[in-house]
């Protein structure tokens, strides 16, 4: 097994903490087995459709588009009208 050597911190309601208790309890782990339990299950459900690898490239060109529309978006001045044509 790989060392764990990351920290992950999150912030939970009541509710929430209630929620992970639950679903804890329903398979019998603690809340941190049951979490490391459940985004293996849905990593590898996903594996045949997308490697991480992948997922990584779908992200990247993701954020390349996002900033491309948002250059182009930004060239276009939401103030001006478009100019009319002057041909007919």
């Amino acid at each position: 097994m790989a060392a764990k050597t990351k920290t992950f911190n999150m912030r939970l309601s009541d509710e929430e903490w209630t929620r992970f208790e639950v679903v804890a309890e329903h398979y019998e782990m603690p809340v941190a087995q049951m979490l490391r339990f459940l985004v293996r299950r849905e990593s590898d459900w996903l594996a045949p459709a997308t490697s991480f690898a992948h997922a990584l490239q779908k992200r990247d060109r993701r954020d390349l588009m996002d900033r491309e529309r948002a250059r182009i978006l930004g060239a276009q001045s939401p103030t001006k009208r478009p100019r009319r044509s002057t041909s007919r």
